[in-house]
């Protein structure tokens, strides 16, 4: 099992529609790979959706999300994953079989402590293994502004690969490169244990020419660092904002698309970010991770 974390301290970078994206994609064939997204970020937007998609569709997710703080994802990443979880089976109205489980979100408003989300709902999870042995990937979407740099530490220091996305303007191009020097220093204490930290970043809602000089720019100063960067840039579509987390597979429709010479600009945008995911992730999965050397 392999922790891909999207993260970036600048909000609203798309993050969670990355996540997502990738989620729908790899978790469908050709990958068919066991998925878990954990949702920390404050506004819970992937496990909302989830939790709307289950009455909209009929069929089994094809993978799972659940929501959880910080701090309670610390513990689950560094303890909760080597174990059989606690919970039972149940059925939802829709008579689909789940796993019941005992995580709960605790969120603050206006100062007061609020437990909500309580017994979330697995729907891939086999009960008789612990959840390590029961996905390929745990993708983990943080929160898009964080109190301090102490409090990236404990999730990215187990985490095996960084998917940092950004959009084309001064402020967001400054946040990152703050942020980036934070990943820097995640690398090089990693390095202390031979472990890699492999980061991905991209372009976001590109637009017009202007957003390409100023990310090939910024491209140039990430491959200095040992970043690799897309060569595919999303760009800002309604395809990508009308996504769920229960719908056919972005590259079959795709592929679809292009047989029957429609969206094609759309559709190549899409297979060759996957395939660039696909490699990277490829990558990712042939190096040893923390959660290996526990098991070791």
């Amino acid at each position: 099992m392999k922790i891909i974390t999207a993260s970036n301290q600048k909000g609203g970078v798309g993050k969670t529609t990355l996540l997502t994206l990738l989620a729908n994609i790899f978790s469908q064939q050709p990958y068919n790979y066991s998925i878990l997204i954990i949702d920390q970020d404050s506004q819970m937007s992937t496990y909302k959706r989830r939790q709307r998609d289950l009455k909209l569709y009929e069929e089994i997710p094809t993978y799972d999300v659940i929501t959880l703080n910080l701090d309670d994802t610390t513990t689950f990443v560094k303890q909760t994953v080597l174990e059989v979880i606690s919970g039972t089976v149940k059925k939802d109205e829709k008579d689909r079989a789940y796993f019941k489980t005992e995580f709960s979100r605790s969120v603050n408003l206006l100062d007061e402590k609020k437990i909500n989300n309580i017994n979330q709902a697995l729907y891939n999870y086999d009960p008789n293994k612990s959840i390590i042995d029961n996905y390929d990937f745990i993708f983990m979407d943080m929160p898009g502004t964080l109190a301090s740099e102490e409090s990236l530490k404990p999730i990215l220091m187990v985490s095996d690969a960084i998917l940092m996305p950004f959009k084309p303007s001064d402020k967001d191009i400054e946040s990152t490169l703050d942020f980036i020097e934070v990943m820097l220093k995640i690398r090089a204490h990693r390095k202390k244990y031979d472990l890699e930290f492999p980061i991905f970043s991209y372009l976001n809602e590109h637009i017009n020419t202007t957003d390409f000089k100023i990310a090939k720019k910024f491209s140039d100063l990430l491959i200095k660092k040992e970043i690799t960067f897309s060569n595919v840039h999303l760009r800002r579509r309604n395809i990508y904002l009308r996504i769920t987390t229960m719908m056919e597979s972005f590259l079959s429709m795709a592929n679809k698309d292009s047989e029957n010479d429609k969206n094609i600009a759309q559709s190549l945008e899409i297979k060759k970010f996957t395939k660039e995911i696909e490699e990277f992730l490829t990558k990712v999965t042939e190096l040893p991770s923390v959660l290996d050397l526990v098991n070791a």
